[in-house]
């Protein structure tokens, strides 16, 4: 506002002021009477510089004209802040710190918040960001930070910035180290970007490589599990999966190839791990609705119709884990559940994919031992499906 008022043509007045507390004031007006700058006089050997045609130049302070409370102090040329500054809040706490030009934030400097404690008159300073601005914003290179639940003030980005925005190429993190890498736009990722986990031995772990749009997973991508074995390639809209897409199982191999609609499965194969199909078709909410089922040799051995069928569900090594009935794409009406070792584990009901009769029981040496009846219990001992 200061900047704004002032004008080599026009007219300053400054007129000196005993207010009620019996301090000299000095107050410098313009043409049309607006103040435009207060001092007090007897703060004014404080500023250790001088006035040059009514601008302050030197080393300087400001003071809140209500309370008199200090919330500026540092160098002035031709009455604007220029050079290194500090600025208080209304407790006379630091919350800037850093360098000025032309009356702004211009350089590299330090934003602090406080943080109220359970304790009498007592807060925590919090350092927020560090790097560097022009006019104000922040500009260039700088570091974000966030207080953790211990207590710690912790890196939580750092990168390039743009009129106060992320832009350009960054690094988030959290309380374990870096989540995220890659390019922001306007605040947010767009671009190539990585996503991380830690494992427990602090050891970085890629979980995603791929595209983003307005923060969110866009274009082609690639994810994988917590051993770095990728477990699907494929497109994305939105941040979830909707395209073409193949899921890969545990050691790396084709499980699923086909399209996706919000994340689901909408059409395509299921293998088994020597690549032959296990299944051919559509899918309902991740679930086969209308295709063809296939063993191990290449044979039809059901098809589905709507997901009403007579079916047999194989693992990823061809164990059979089921043979009953499907309706609307999940086990209803009779069927059999087996292990991994081929054992009949359950026979009896399902209703909507869950068991509602008898559960066959079998301790961890492989003996049967009994039965547990009408529940909704599921595998409830060591049955490994």
């Amino acid at each position: 506002m200061l900047e704004k008022i002032r004008s080599k043509n026009i007219l300053k007045k400054v007129i000196p002021f005993l207010d009620t507390e019996k301090k000299l004031r000095l107050f410098i007006y313009n043409k049309k009477w607006q103040n435009i700058f207060g001092i007090n006089i007897i703060d004014y050997i404080r500023y250790g510089g001088k006035f040059f045609k009514g601008e302050i130049n030197g080393k300087g302070k400001e003071y809140n004209y209500q309370n008199n409370s200090l919330i500026f102090e540092g160098n002035y040329l031709n009455g604007k802040r220029n050079g290194k500054g500090i600025e208080y809040d209304s407790k006379i706490r630091i919350i800037y710190e850093g360098e000025y030009f032309d009356g702004k934030r211009n350089g590299f400097g330090r934003e602090y918040r406080w943080i109220e404690t359970n304790q009498r008159n007592r807060s925590i300073k919090e350092l927020v960001f560090e790097g560097t601005y022009v006019n104000e914003l922040k500009n260039g290179v700088g570091k974000e930070y966030k207080r953790w639940y211990n207590g710690q003030s912790l890196l939580i980005f750092e990168g390039e910035y743009k009129n106060r925005l992320k832009n350009g190429y960054g690094y988030e993190y959290n309380y374990t180290g870096i989540i995220f890498e890659g390019d922001y736009l306007n605040g947010l990722k767009n671009g190539k970007g990585k996503e991380y986990i830690l494992d427990s031995m602090g050891r970085k772990i890629l979980v995603f490589d791929g595209q983003y749009l307005n923060g969110l997973k866009n274009g082609i991508g690639k994810e994988y599990n917590n051993n770095g074995i990728i477990k699907f390639k494929g497109n994305y809209s939105n941040g979830v999966k909707n395209g073409k897409g193949i899921e890969y199982s545990n050691n790396g191999k084709k499980n699923f190839e086909g399209e996706y609609i919000e994340d689901k499965k909408r059409k395509g194969k299921n293998f088994y791990s020597n690549g032959n199909v296990e299944y051919e078709g559509d899918y309902l909410f991740d679930k086969k609705c209308d295709g063809k089922g296939y063993d191990i040799n290449g044979n039809v051995i059901y098809e589905l119709k709507d997901g009403n069928g007579n079916v047999r569900e194989y693992s990823y090594d061809f164990q059979l884990i089921f043979k009953g009935k499907y309706l609307k794409g999940k086990r209803n009406g009779k069927g059999r559940e087996y292990d991994h070792i081929n054992r009949l584990v359950y026979e009896g009901e399902y209703l909507n994919g869950e068991k509602v009769g008898t559960e066959l029981i079998y301790n961890f040496e492989g003996k049967f031992i009994g039965k547990k009846g009408k529940a909704l219990i599921r595998r409830s001992l060591k049955t490994n499906f």
